[in-house]
């Protein structure tokens, strides 16, 4: 996994990208939600992230995940 600077992190998710990475989720393609998978992982890795993807209902696209057929998006 690539390791991003804390601060891009950050503006990611202050600039609300949360939402359209959620929406990337519900096409349903398995590579894009990996990809989804990954950056989520990532985002939330910082504590001051957290709420904000709460916020942006970061918890739906995870459950959908949740329940997808590859090991690595679940």
């Amino acid at each position: 996994m690539v390791e991003f600077p804390s601060w891009l992190l950050c503006y990611i998710v202050q600039e609300r990208a949360v939402r359209q990475i959620l929406k990337t989720i519900a096409l349903n393609i398995e590579d894009i939600q990996l990809q989804a998978a990954g950056i989520l992982a990532n985002l939330s890795a910082l504590h001051e992230n957290q709420i904000t993807m709460i916020e942006e209902s970061a918890c739906m696209g995870l459950l959908t995940m949740a329940f997808a057929k590859i090991d690595e998006i679940r």
